[in-house]
């Protein structure tokens, strides 16, 4: 049973997906910044849709930490 309890930890702990997605969407913020601004505010919604986002990943990984 210790065994058990250890390995739930851990798959809890590390979260490679999370991470995946946090820096996917890190990238996503970038190049949404350095992308032409006549768009006519769908640029302008994205980012702050990515940037929710992004703020909803990193508190999902501090949760399952």
């Amino acid at each position: 049973m210790a065994l058990a309890a250890g390995g739930i930890g851990y798959a809890v702990a590390a979260q490679p997906r999370m991470e995946a997605a946090l820096h996917a969407l890190e990238k996503a913020q970038s190049e949404l910044d350095a992308a032409l601004p006549d768009k006519e505010g769908h640029r302008v919604k994205a980012i702050a849709l990515v940037k929710d986002a992004i703020g909803e990943v990193r508190a999902g990984i501090a949760a399952g930490k």
